[in-house]
């Protein structure tokens, strides 16, 4: 089983100001966005069963 660094994904600098920026101009909570974006609020990405 792998640790949790070889799992987690690295976002790029742009990513985050884009994510950040929609966040703000949305009017929708980090959770909204994440969901809507593909995301998991705290930055991972949700695994599939």
């Amino acid at each position: 089983m792998g640790s949790k660094s070889n799992r987690s994904r690295r976002y790029t600098a742009e990513f985050k100001r884009d994510v950040v920026a929609l966040v703000r101009s949305s009017w929708k909570t980090v959770t909204e966005v994440a969901r809507e974006i593909g995301i998991c609020a705290d930055g991972t990405v949700p695994t599939r069963s």
